[in-house]
């Protein structure tokens, strides 16, 4: 099932549009530059890895399935980059192995490429393409099932990982992250121990500690912490705020 939210009015609602063509969770779901959502990957109801793609028009309410993906997987992570392409991360394979493989399809062409792989395996994971270009790979899991807070970068022009900064401990999967538009990246919320959420805020700016934080007020209230790409020549590293 898929529902949008209408924001065009002050008190916002829900409407169920149409459904996917496959059922599916542990997927990914990224918009491209042509306003399409494409939805990639995930399990079904039979536990089968998918490497199923289908794109789904908002302003037709349609869905078409595109080319496959060249690796079945769950739990990946997926971002746009800045070539326009969409870049599909690690995750978990027919075989329940953790993966480095990154594959990036091209919504012009309709067609997928494998492009250099993980410096690590990582499931779980989550990807954010950076105001710098750059793309993000922070947590997730490793081929030992070991939480990581390792934060990954790669160059799409220069096909290259590097590693920065890891997140503050805990190591951490299920995260969330995206980009303010004050150009920080926000890691937000995830599994530290297995069921063990955290309520701790991070922040940095360069060399520069932010003078505020606060913490999300439920139960579920999880770690949001941010990073800033555009400072990392000021050796930037992630700070906890209290």
């Amino acid at each position: 099932m898929l529902e949008v939210l209408e924001d065009r009015n002050l008190l916002a609602t829900w409407a169920t549009v149409s459904p996917m063509p496959t059922a599916r969770e542990s997927l990914s779901a990224v918009t491209a530059a042509n306003g399409l959502i494409y939805a990639i990957g995930g399990e079904n109801n039979a536990s089968t890895k998918l490497n199923t793609v289908e794109r789904y028009d908002p302003a037709a309410d349609s869905w078409t399935t595109v080319k496959s993906m060249p690796t079945a997987r769950e739990d990946a992570a997926a971002t746009l980059g800045p070539d326009g392409r969409i870049y599909v991360i690690g995750g978990i394979n027919g075989a329940g192995t953790t993966i480095r493989t990154v594959e990036a399809y091209d919504p012009t062409h309709n067609t997928w490429t494998t492009v250099s792989p993980l410096p690590f395996a990582r499931q779980s994971a989550e990807a954010v393409t950076g105001p710098d270009g750059r793309i993000y790979v922070i947590g997730g899991r490793d081929s030992a099932g070991d939480r990581r807070r390792t934060v990954f970068v790669y160059n799409a022009s220069s096909q290259v990982w590097t590693t920065v900064t890891s997140l503050p401990s805990p190591s951490r999967e299920d995260i969330a992250a995206a980009v303010g538009l004050n150009g920080r990246i926000y890691s937000i919320g995830g599994d530290s121990s297995g069921n063990n959420f955290l309520r701790r805020v991070d922040m940095t700016w360069g060399s520069q500690r932010a003078s505020m934080a606060a913490s999300m007020p439920s139960a579920e209230a999880i770690t949001i912490t941010t990073w800033s790409p555009l400072c990392r020549s000021l050796k930037t590293s992630w700070v906890e705020l209290r």
